[in-house]
């Protein structure tokens, strides 16, 4: 995370390689040259972020069956997987009123869609279900953010 240091004017920002220690210190003096900046630094960070997957994949391959390497620098290579809890709704429903299951739950929209499109395909709801369906959604509004195009 960058210290960032705001003066009247001008924005300095201090970047920290906390493998070598190199510094960068940039100066941002209008809102031109910041809207440039972050297009660079997005997509050096898009760059950055597919060879990072690349690089994992190298080395996922070169495991093979193995879960760990110990390289001779003292770094180690695992392969880790976690495991999430996903309770299940007659789990709650055993101890939870119905109004109570329902503030847990939350519809994933996504499964949703492709469940009504797929019955709609199928002659099993009406055409215009999901329309319906979205008429009667709530709409949620999600913090600002700022996005330059």
């Amino acid at each position: 995370m960058p210290n960032i240091e705001e003066g009247e004017e001008t924005l300095t920002i201090k970047l920290t390689n906390h493998l070598t220690g190199e510094i960068t210190e940039v100066e941002v003096r209008s809102a031109e040259q910041a809207k440039n900046l972050l297009i660079e630094l997005k997509a050096s960070a898009y760059v950055i972020g597919k060879a990072q997957d690349s690089l994992r994949h190298y080395l996922d391959t070169f495991l093979g069956q193995d879960e760990r390497y110990d390289f001779a620098d003292g770094k180690q290579l695992r392969r880790v997987q976690r495991t999430q809890l996903k309770y299940r709704v007659e789990s709650l429903r055993k101890y939870l009123d119905e109004d109570q299951v329902d503030v847990c739950l939350k519809v994933d929209t996504t499964a949703a869609n492709a469940l009504i499109q797929e019955m709609i395909e199928r002659g099993e709801l009406a055409p215009n279900t999901l329309k319906l369906i979205r008429n009667e959604a709530d709409s949620i509004t999600t913090k600002p953010y700022i996005e330059v195009r």
